[in-house]
């Protein structure tokens, strides 16, 4: 390192020795001070939590205590809009009265607030109830009908202060995805839309072309896609919706992993895009493998980089076992690492899915999803703990706590 001098020399000669002295010291200071790491003054010291390039701030979505019950619901509409349906009930089953039922309304990226839920206190199918956010101030809340009765269903516009009896089925057809709308499934196996502006469900006019269908799913670009079978081939394919949301566009066909074709049918397939491009794992049920909330089997990983024209396998279980099984959707952050939640563990690959190390041993605490307002962690052991984040690196947690 080369320290120039603002000392000025008017006339030739030698510098008084205490004013050399007092450069050298500085010189030597400055010196010792890179050889130990540390920056030369008028510098920021360098970060000890290093961020990836680039790294997005995670959604602000804000915490929330003394909530009248605990959280059994919740949707995001986007970063400052979501519904959280809650559940107030007695310490035991013996208590009078059974659970009383309440809204959460995220309002602004702020703040919370409380409104009552159109559900009649003491149902008990209210605990299975389920809440969608159709857009800000709208929702649709769903309770699912006990044997040979229908679903009953209410909507609101106005953010919960006021509910309106809906029909439980779709309401027409509409013919291009809504910009922001939720997809999801019927009772008849059609796809339908959320409609943003009326939280009614509409059936979309184009279907995917491919059969036996499960559940849409979402892409981080706000693309929704869905899993099913390849009617000329009869392999496993997915389908997307177009960028203006009008039509689907079928990606290549994913072959059957070698020496499962007899053995283990497919049954799904999970589609992530990251930093690496496209990811599609292919999942079946495996022998001894514990099913529920743990996930189906993890047969086969495929990587795609150019847009799922073309697949490139990288993973099999015939040549790893772990990870084994596949819980909620996988997770390719922003470093470029790809997060696989399983049965035993939640497991790490740092060069595109090819090998795995174990990130965290044990069954995973959380169950990871995909929501339109980013990634979100549900802590599975403690209702209303949560961790979002905009691109699986940085995560920011979000506690929706009762009184």
């Amino acid at each position: 390192m080369r320290v120039r001098s603002a000392v000025p020399r008017s006339a030739p000669g030698r510098l008084p020795a205490l004013l050399v002295l007092l450069v050298m010291t500085a010189v030597t200071g400055l010196l010792a001070s890179c050889s130990r790491g540390q920056p030369p003054p008028g510098e920021a010291p360098p970060s000890l939590h290093p961020v990836p390039s680039p790294s997005q701030e995670p959604p602000p979505i804000p915490s929330a205590s003394g909530l009248p019950g605990r959280v059994i619901g919740l949707d995001l509409a986007d970063t400052s809009s979501g519904f959280a349906l809650l559940a107030d009930c007695p310490p035991s089953p013996a208590g009078e009265g059974g659970c009383a039922y309440h809204v959460a309304v995220l309002v602004s990226a702020a703040a919370w607030e409380i409104r009552d839920a159109p559900l009649p206190a003491g149902d008990p199918r209210g605990l299975g109830a389920v809440i969608e956010a159709a857009s800000p101030g709208h929702a649709r809340l769903t309770v699912p009908g006990g044997f040979a009765e229908e679903d009953r269903v209410w909507v609101t516009a106005d953010g919960g202060r006021t509910w309106q009896p809906a029909p439980p089925g779709p309401s027409g057809t509409v013919g291009r995805v809504p910009p922001g709308a939720a997809l999801t499934k019927t009772d008849d196996g059609a796809v339908a839309a959320l409609m943003p502006a009326t939280a009614e469900l509409r059936t979309l006019a184009q279907q995917p072309p491919l059969t036996g269908t499960g559940e849409p799913g979402l892409l981080p670009d706000g693309r929704h896609w869905i899993a099913g079978t390849d009617p000329a081939s009869g392999l496993p394919a997915v389908a997307v919706t177009a960028p203006d949301g009008g039509g689907w566009q079928p990606l290549a066909p994913l072959p059957v992993p070698e020496g499962y074709g007899q053995r283990v049918t497919p049954r799904g397939t999970e589609l992530a895009a990251g930093p690496g491009g496209l990811y599609a794992f292919l999942t079946g049920p495996m022998p001894g493998l514990t099913t529920g909330r743990h996930g189906a089997g993890l047969l086969a990983i495929d990587v795609s980089d150019d847009g799922g024209r073309s697949w490139e396998r990288v993973w099999t279980r015939a040549q790893d076992a772990r990870p084994g099984s596949l819980s909620g959707v996988p997770i390719p952050a922003a470093d470029g690492s790809l997060l696989v939640y399983a049965q035993d563990a939640i497991y790490v690959s740092r060069d595109g899915g090819r090998t795995f190390g174990v990130d965290r041993p044990g069954t995973p605490p959380e169950e990871p999803s995909l929501t339109r307002a980013g990634y979100l962690l549900r802590d599975l052991g403690q209702p209303g703990y949560y961790r979002v984040s905009a691109d699986g690196f940085s995560w920011r947690t979000v506690v929706l706590a009762g009184g």
